[in-house]
């Protein structure tokens, strides 16, 4: 157990963090939010410099002042174990608060099956270590509890520093885009033009995923888990264009020849997550986004939902040095020509280190971007109804890994 400083600011729960004997509270970045089952109105904010608070709206611009909560407090779980610390209990702390500036910023509210996930950035948006977190909670106005790294907490950052290519990815927005006839949840996001400087940011964008993992209570619980932050090339969403990412046609994948690691699966090929960090939440990340696990030179054959035009796939590769290929090889794709199967191959493809590594001018070294792989663009092939392809172990390395596979193609309501 660790006990938490709560910081310099005045803080109750009722008034949040006051300055001196004035009695005004300090607010940055407000959020609306209108619940899509009730339709009623809410609004969140930043009070500065370590709470994210929250009210009910009357309208727009009458805020409902006798539902007004406190809904997070920087380095605890909950309020309540804020309450329990301050009043000489001692209660666990949350690490990644520990290791940023003290700041609860930017919320953002997401309604999905029945609960409320309040997302917000911790730390500076100066700093590298900036990131964004998730608590969940069956009311708009909490209890809200902030996920732990088995429930997967942090759901953007640079890794505590180990992901060298991104700095500051915080303060963020979702939205959702219809791709290929599903509804994909996007995250927006700043994160630093400059490594080093941490002065100007730019607005990225990664796809959000919901996956269900045991809760703290025990019981299952969605949570989000983001494909990202990405710096490498990846497929195009598509948004408003003819062709785009389309894995999600992929049906199947099978182990035709070779071995998997015990306890892996290929279906962690084609699962739809793929891991861009190393140490944080990793109970989460090893458990629901580890990457495919191959001990021995494989082939594997994926299977479409039907015949789909592709143009382009991408193969993500591990996240660690020690496990990552080095080449595909022999990719083949089976199409339907005039009622006969045709195959059109790829003899190979290979991992460029200098395409996924960033140089770091302050320790001198390069270090892997994670999320990054390799990839294909080719003319289109039209009825593709099948992928194979072999992944090389090669000698001296005992398993390599394969996070994820890509297709980019044709949408299917625009396909002839």
């Amino acid at each position: 157990m660790r006990r938490i400083s709560s910081g310099s600011s005045i803080y109750t729960v009722d008034r949040g963090y006051v300055d001196g004997d004035e009695g005004w509270v300090r607010c940055i970045d407000f959020s609306p939010f209108i619940d899509p089952d009730t339709g009623e109105k809410y609004l969140y904010w930043s009070q500065t410099p370590g709470a994210i608070a929250g009210v009910k709206m009357i309208d727009w611009l009458t805020p409902d002042w006798s539902t007004y909560k406190t809904l997070t407090a920087c380095g605890y779980y909950t309020i309540d174990d804020y309450v329990k610390y301050m009043n000489g209990g001692t209660v666990d702390g949350v690490y990644y608060e520990e290791m940023a500036s003290y700041c609860n910023e930017g919320p953002f509210m997401i309604k999905h099956n029945g609960k409320y996930y309040l997302t917000f950035s911790i730390g500076s948006y100066l700093e590298s270590s900036y990131g964004v977190m998730q608590a969940v909670s069956d009311s708009p106005l909490g209890p809200f509890r902030k996920l732990t790294d088995e429930e997967n907490g942090m759901i953007l950052s640079n890794d505590l520093g180990e992901n060298h290519a991104v700095g500051g990815p915080g303060h963020h927005s979702f939205f959702t885009v219809s791709v290929d006839g599903q509804q994909k949840l996007m995250i927006a996001y700043h994160a630093h033009t400059n490594l080093y400087t941490y002065a100007d940011r730019a607005v990225r964008f990664d796809e959000v995923k919901w996956v269900t993992v045991e809760g703290a209570d025990g019981q299952p619980l969605d949570v989000m888990h983001v494909n990202g932050p990405t710096v490498t090339t990846q497929p195009s969403f598509g948004i408003g264009g003819e062709y785009g990412d389309i894995s999600g046609a992929m049906e199947s994948i099978q182990l035709i020849r070779g071995e998997l690691a015990e306890g892996s699966s290929a279906e962690r090929m084609i699962d739809g997550l793929f891991s861009c960090f190393t140490v944080c939440s990793q109970a989460f990340e090893e458990k629901y986004a580890a990457a495919a696990s191959i001990v021995q030179t494989s082939t594997f054959e994926i299977a479409l939902e039907s015949p789909r035009e592709l143009r382009g796939i991408m193969f993500y590769n591990s996240n660690s040095e020690e496990t990552m290929f080095e080449s595909i090889r022999n990719i083949a794709f089976v199409c339907e020509e005039n009622g006969q199967e045709k195959v059109y191959l790829i003899p190979e493809l290979n991992y460029s280190s200098e395409c996924n590594s960033i140089y770091n001018i302050v320790t001198g070294q390069y270090y892997t971007i994670f999320g990054g792989g390799c990839y294909a663009e080719f003319a289109s092939l039209a009825n593709v109804k099948a992928i194979r392809f072999t992944v090389e172990v090669p000698e001296g390395k005992e398993s390599v890994g394969v996070a994820e596979v890509a297709l980019v193609g044709k949408f299917a309501d625009t396909q002839a």
